[in-house]
């Protein structure tokens, strides 16, 4: 992560402009995931400017708010909008942020002069309206992380009615607008060729594992576990698209048999914590390694219907460092099928006696563990961020030129 210092932009160029309301020093995974980006492209030689909100997901560095500012970092020009930074642990902290976001970020992207290509996220939801305002005709590119509103309705944060399906209207529009529309896998391409989009303009391309990982801090580690003999580790976002409930009923019925250990927050994160488990909050990015390495699971969840709506990229991260997976989550979803190959577990997300089976299962063939463990780091090699990186830049490319 880079502070943020005012210097000249550079010229030139072509220009890259992303969209999406996260950016570090969000603490979100599409922050980190547009971060790498952003990197990307300006060590390739683009002019790259993204077009942020002021940082509301557990940022790792206080910035003062300001209407709006614009300042140079090493992932290039960082323009921010003044969107609030509400409480994202409410429905109502989290709608004022994202409609904020778009409001301003509309307002920017329509007086801002035209980029050569736009690359816009689904951070918050609607982005993309912000993103062809910006484009003025120029290619879009629409990199899905969680499809909405789908994901809304099958996980019962929003209901169907009027408004649900407006929503759903215009953000089929939307995507069909796009000059290409960026899946994380096959389910979710899927679900998006489902709703009438173009199949040329639909292509897949994961998060990919991470070519280098921090190395675990034996002090860290001791901190997280707390003497627990047996850890099953989550680190991320706790939101609607999990099987939480289910996950907690096997935590109770486990009775210390295993410790759960949740990193995060999220909507979900209130009912976690009162159920008795216990909740930190996010942990820097230099201490990566010493969370993975808490878990002797890692614990990625997708609540039943939410397949191929949401695909966690910390699962790759999860890989790169080496650790065993469990899935709580349909067979279909991208996780489940990624621990299917050895290099992890899965449960069902609707019986809460099958988690606690494969955990006390896990927990009985450490061995077993250590085979996940090894295959992870050969299927991450297998899959690396920087060559999925390379295909978002080969795609930009042909825009650029055109």
């Amino acid at each position: 992560m880079s502070s943020e210092k005012p210097s000249d932009e550079r010229r030139g160029n072509p220009e890259v402009l992303i969209v999406n309301q996260y950016f570090p020093p969000d603490s979100s995974a599409t922050a980190g995931v547009f971060g790498e980006i952003a990197g990307f492209l300006s060590r390739a030689g683009y002019s790259v400017t993204t077009l942020s909100g002021h940082p509301s997901y557990s940022p790792q560095e206080k910035i003062r708010w300001k209407p709006f500012s614009r300042r140079v970092t090493s992932l290039g020009i960082v323009e921010r909008v003044g969107s609030f930074a509400s409480s994202r642990n409410s429905n109502f902290g989290r709608a004022t942020n994202y409609i904020s976001y778009l409001v301003l970020a509309s307002l920017r992207g329509a007086l801002r002069r035209r980029a050569d290509v736009v690359i816009v996220g689904s951070d918050p939801p609607m982005a993309i309206g912000a993103a062809l305002i910006a484009a003025k005709g120029r290619p879009v590119i629409y990199t899905i992380q969680d499809l909405h509103p789908d994901l809304g309705l099958a996980s019962g944060w929003i209901r169907d009615g009027f408004l649900s399906r407006a929503w759903q209207s215009l953000h089929t529009m939307a995507m069909r607008k796009a000059t290409t529309v960026v899946c994380l896998g096959e389910a979710m391409a899927q679900r998006i060729l489902d709703k009438g989009v173009d199949p040329r303009k639909v292509i897949v391309i994961p998060h990919g594992s991470p070519s280098k990982v921090g190395a675990p801090e034996r002090a860290i580690v001791e901190e997280l576990r707390q003497g627990a003999g047996f850890v099953v580790a989550h680190a991320g976002n706790i939101g609607w698209g999990g099987a939480w409930e289910t996950i907690i009923d096997a935590a109770k019925m486990l009775n210390g048999e295993a410790s759960f250990l949740f990193i995060g927050e999220g909507v979900k994160a209130d009912q976690v914590v009162n159920s008795g488990q216990r909740v930190l909050p996010f942990r820097p990015p230099s201490e990566i390694g010493s969370v993975m390495h808490a878990g002797d699971l890692q614990l990625v969840t997708i609540r039943p219907g939410a397949e191929g709506l949401v695909v966690p990229s910390k699962m790759y991260s999860i890989l790169a460092h080496g650790r065993p997976i469990l899935a709580v989550a349909p067979p279909t979803s991208e996780v489940a099928l990624l621990a299917q190959k050895g290099v992890g577990i899965v449960a069902d997300p609707f019986d809460p006696h099958d988690i606690v089976d494969k955990i006390r299962w896990a927990k009985a063939h450490p061995e077993k563990l250590a085979e996940m463990g090894k295959r992870a780091r050969i299927l991450a090699s297998e899959v690396k961020r920087d060559d999925q990186l390379k295909k978002l830049v080969s795609l930009v490319e042909g825009f650029a030129a055109n």
